[in-house]
This record gives structure tokens, sequence and C-alpha cells, in this order.
């Protein structure tokens, strides 16, 4: 072969190199700049969003949108419980979860096991999101702490409950310097129990109950401090309801009244209020299963009190927190699932009087198939009319990438390829944005085989996906983009733009494979006048190729 017919060959065969792609996966979120879609990272596809559907809270038939996440966590199990407890410290089998630190935990699977316990501090609620499946067979715990009881110490500070994942503190009972405080609020509308006063040196009233959300029949309203003999008791906090789940702790159970003296010398401080139940909001895609030795707590504290006789006020109790459990797969509870009220302090109703209790908290449990199954207690009980199921939202739903850098002045954008398990009647589709700016905001979305932008440097695809099915959802597994750099030139790497699946430019590939190709063909040619010429001369001396 004749060499200048090898160097065409050899070009030939290179040339598909030249139309380069972008190819883009779903098993990181890297390059997710804003979505509407389910970018499940355990399955590496992506799916419409979720919902509650269907649920009624006597007002009408609503739907609420739920998300589990993300999956950016990784996996929950023994081998990782360190990774989300203060201080790595899992000593005594218990978790502890700071919500501040983690305001939502986004897990590809979750398994807690029998023995082991989560109690969370810190503010916020207690938010898991789960791709996969959940299994519980330890402990949650976002219950409000109890308060202190009281003592016959007058300058003792009996303290109130702590409140975690969202519920209130419990008052401080008062003491021969302060006055009893009333309970914190568990949100803008849940107000804490009021202190119990101290209007007599002779006797201190309960605080009272704290407030609570969800009980809408009157049966576990918080209740006033007790007045016992005379006065006033700590009036209870609000017990409201709304039409969705919304991030609403319990309210704290108000402080007890002191009593100074009664005349004998039985002189005592007042008791500390309960904490307020926190909140617990659990979204699994998959399914979940509450085994016989798990349990989910948000229960408000109890009043600190006393029985012996002394006549301050004991603490009222915390109302109890809200649970949230959700599934698109099954739920089988044969567990516990708790958000009752806290009790208030006991004292003496004839000397002292009792703090009053808080009011029940709320549970919503809801599954594919509405109604969880199990043989374990939900304790109180969904007081929606009906709870709804989890399904698949039926419409249009988008993701947005980031930037991506194609390191050419004029790419040009050819085809795009969707590889995608679509149901009936359902589709997917890719628009790009091109721009000079690496930061740009797209102002203008267009489909490959009608785009009129200027080649830029920079593009963004939009993915749109229409679901048309609310059980069986359509997902998308991959994105494939060819684009063709129609001139090269040589730049510097800017940050905060993706990656593109290029190995070199044109230019690139054509000096590398001509540098290859030079020796073989000088030493073709050198043969070639070889065996083709008249003898050579070397240093005088005659050479006959023959």
């Amino acid at each position: 072969m004749k060499p200048f017919s090898v160097f065409i060959f050899v070009l030939l065969l290179i040339n598909p190199i030249w139309a380069l792609e972008i190819s883009k996966t779903f098993s990181t979120t890297q390059d997710q700049s804003n979505t509407e879609l389910i970018w499940n990272t355990l399955d590496e596809i992506l799916l419409p969003p979720i919902h509650v559907r269907n649920y009624v809270d006597g007002l009408g038939v609503k739907n609420l949108d739920i998300d589990p996440g993300d999956g950016r966590h990784g996996n929950f199990s023994t081998s990782t419980y360190s990774q989300f407890s203060v201080d790595n410290n899992v000593s005594g089998n218990l978790i502890t979860i700071d919500t501040d630190a983690f305001p939502s935990l986004q897990f590809k699977n979750f398994n807690l096991a029998s023995g082991w316990t989560i109690r969370p501090r810190g503010s916020r609620p207690l938010v898991i999101k789960v791709l996969g499946d959940m299994a519980i067979y330890g402990t949650i715990d976002c219950s409000g702490g109890d308060g202190e009881d009281l003592s016959s110490d007058i300058n003792a500070l009996a303290e109130g409950g702590e409140g975690i994942c969202g519920g209130g503190k419990g008052g401080n009972g008062g003491n021969i310097l302060l006055e009893a405080v009333s309970g914190v609020n568990g949100g803008a509308t849940v107000s804490g129990g009021q202190a119990g006063p101290s209007t007599s040196l002779l006797l201190g009233q309960g605080g009272g109950g704290g407030g609570a959300y969800g009980d809408t029949f009157g049966s576990n309203d918080p209740k006033d401090g007790d007045d016992s003999t005379g006065g006033i008791g700590g009036i209870k906090g609000n017990h409201i309801t709304d039409d969705a789940f919304a991030e609403v702790g319990g309210g704290s159970g108000g402080g007890g009244g002191s009593v100074f003296s009664d005349g004998t010398g039985a002189s005592s401080n007042g008791g500390g209020g309960g904490g307020g139940g926190g909140i617990i909001d659990i979204v699994v895609l998959g399914n979940i299963s509450i085994g016989n030795t798990g349990k989910i707590f948000a229960y408000g504290g109890s009043g600190g009190g006393n029985i012996t006789g002394l006549r301050a006020g004991g603490g009222g109790g915390g109302g109890g927190g809200s649970i949230s459990i959700f599934a698109k797969g099954d739920i089988v509870n044969d567990g516990v699932v708790h958000a009752q009220r806290g009790l208030g302090g006991i004292t003496n109703a004839a000397n002292g009087g009792d703090g009053g209790d808080g009011g029940n908290g709320r549970t919503w449990i809801s599954e594919k198939d509405v109604i969880p199954t199990g043989l374990g207690t939900i304790d109180p009980p969904s007081f929606l009319v009906t709870t709804g199921a989890v399904r698949y939202k039926i419409g249009i739903f988008t993701t947005e990438s980031i930037s991506f850098d194609l390191m050419n002045s004029r790419p040009r954008l050819q085809s795009a390829t969707i590889t995608s398990d679509l149901q009936s009647g359902s589709s997917a589709s890719i628009e790009v944005s091109l721009s000079d700016d690496s930061n740009f905001t797209p102002l203008v979305w267009e489909g490959l085989s009608n785009l009129t932008q200027s080649p830029s440097r920079y593009f963004k695809y939009k993915l749109i996906l229409d679901n048309q099915n609310a059980s069986l959802p359509s997902s998308v597994s991959k994105i494939t983009i060819d684009y063709e750099p129609f001139v090269e030139e040589e730049f510097n790497f800017t940050g905060g733009c993706g990656s593109i699946n290029k190995t070199h430019s044109n230019s690139q590939i054509f000096i590398v494979i001509f540098l290859l190709m030079l020796p073989m063909m000088l030493v073709l040619l050198i043969k070639r006048k070889f065996y083709n010429s008249d003898p050579i001369k070397i240093l005088g001396s005659t050479i006959d190729p023959e």
C-alpha cells in the first residue's frame, strides 16, 4: 500500500473520534442545578415526584407533596451510625443526631438495628428521607424531657424538661427568687402552658399543660393547672388542627408556682414543666418495616410533682409531638408509634395545685395502599377522615443541569439520546440553552432540532418528563448529547462548570497521528527509493540494490 494511501486510511478510521459527546447518568447529583424530579441515586434513575393523594381533613379532598430525597448520605447501618452521631460517639448504642447540623438526612437505605436508639438533640425536626427501604427494630425518640420534681428547698430551681426536634422547652418552676416560667411554644400557633402563680405564701398553683397539634375531638385537649383550694392555676396552651402536616411540635408545660411558707416551716419550690414532644418526618420511596422491637416516640414530657403533701404547684405536662410516616411502597408496623401527651405533676390537691395535662399529639401514616398492615399500635391514631395514598404525580416535570464547558468557541449540538422506560402516554425530551458566560441563567430553552441560538462555549440542558401513570412511573437512566467541535481553540478550565466525555480536540488528534506516522512514512519512502532507484553511491563506493 502506498504511504499516502495508508495515511488517508488512518484518517478515515479516526474520523468518528471527532464527533464528541456528553453522556450523563444519575449515580450522583453533581450535575443537578434544580429539579422537580426525584434524583434516585440508588437505582441511578430520574423519577417523577410523589405526593399523598386524596387525603380528607373534613374540609375537602387535598394533596400533599412529599420528597424522598436523593440519597446523598449513603446507607444508614451499624457500620455508619457513628458518622451521624455527635462527636462520632455511639457508646451505649446511643446515636445522638444533631438536627441543626443535619436538618434533612437523605439515605439510600435505612436500618436501625434492635438495641440501638436515636435520641436527637437540636431545635429542628428529625427529617429522614430514604430512596430504598427502611427497617426500624430499634428506637427513634423525639420525646420532650420530664420536668424536675419540686422539693422543700425554696432556693432550688426545678428545671423544665428539654425540648428537642422542634418541641418546646418546659417552663422552670418558681422559687424564692424567681417566679415560675410559662412553657415555650411548639410553634407560631401552638402555645405552651402558662406558669402556675404564687399568689399566696400558703399556696402555689399548678402550671398549665402544653398545647399540641392534632386532636380534633376535644377528648385529649390540654388542661389548666389545678387551682387547689384557692387562686387560679396556669392556663393551658392552644390545641389546634390544620389540613396538612405542618412542622409544629408540642408546646411545653408551664412551671409550677412556689410556696415559701405554710406557717409551720414546710416551704417548697414549684415543679418544672414537661417539654413538648418533637416532630418526626419520614418519607420513603420503598417499603417500611417497623419490627416488634421497633419504637417511634414523640411523647410530651411529664411535669415535675411530689406526692408528699408540699403545697407548691406541679409542672404542667408537655403536649405530644407530631409523627408523619409516608412510603410509596408498603408499611408494616409491628411496633409502636406514639405521640401522646405528658401528664401534669401531681402534688396533693388538698395543699398544692397539680399541673395540667398536655394535649395529645398526632400521627399521620400513609402508603400506596392507604392503610398500613401489622400488629403494632399507633397512638393517637390519625385524626384525618381519610389519610390518603402515596402516588407518583401525573404531569410534566423537569430537571435542569449545571453549566457545561464544551471547550470550544463554536460547537454544534447535533442530537440528544434519552435512555428511558416510558409508560403508555408518557414522554421524555431534551431542551438546551447556550451562552458564552459560564454562570448564565437560561432565558430561552430550545430543542436541538429547531435550535436558533448561536453556537457558544457553555450550555445547559433541561430534561422534560411527562408522566401519565400514578402507580408505575416513567423513568430516565441516561442522557447523551452529541456535538461537533466546529472550531477548536485552547481554553483554560473554569470552575463551576460540568465536565464532558472528551478525549482530545481535532487539532490534537491530527498532530498526534501525524507525528506517529511521520517515521513510518519516511521509512517507506526510503525503502521505495532504495529498491526502485539506480545504484547508490556511498562514500565513493557503489551499492547495487540488486
